[in-house]
Formats: structure tokens, sequence, C-alpha cells
């Protein structure tokens, strides 16, 4: 089995790094940068329930939402300080 984190080094659009929008020195952005990307998944998840919930994928998604929501709102937080 191949393993979770493998590259792809003929295809890079396959490819994700969580450095590629982050900066080494510039810890402000990088939190922002990361709760930029909680919040957009909480929002896009919501929105797939909302759209469609024929088969009450809600009911197992809710959890997730709430944790990127939570994740999103404390890195938010944690960069204003």
């Amino acid at each position: 089995m191949k393993k979770v984190f493998s590259r792809h080094d003929q295809i890079i659009e396959k490819i994700s790094f969580v450095n590629w929008r982050t900066d080494g020195g510039d810890d402000i952005s990088n939190m922002l940068v990361l709760a930029d990307g909680y919040l957009s998944s909480g929002i896009e998840l919501t929105k797939r329930c909302l759209d469609n919930n024929k088969w009450k994928e809600a009911d197992k998604l809710i959890f997730p939402i709430f944790h990127n929501v939570n994740h999103g709102i404390e890195l938010y937080l944690k960069a204003l300080i």
C-alpha cells in the first residue's frame, strides 16, 4: 500500500504542502493562512450539507465542521494577540 503523504513527482497538481502559503519568519501571517484554511473548509462542508443532505451526511460531518470553525476562530484570535 502506498503511503498517504507520498510524492507524485510526475504530477505537480497532486502535491500539497502547507509551506506553499506560509512563510518561515512571519508567525502572524502563518496563523492567518491556517485560519483561512480551517474556516473555508468548514464553510465548504456546511454548503455541501445544505445543498444535498439526502444521505444524511450532515450527521457525520457536523463535528468536523465544528472542529474546523473552532480552530479557525482560535487561530484568528491568536493572530490578534
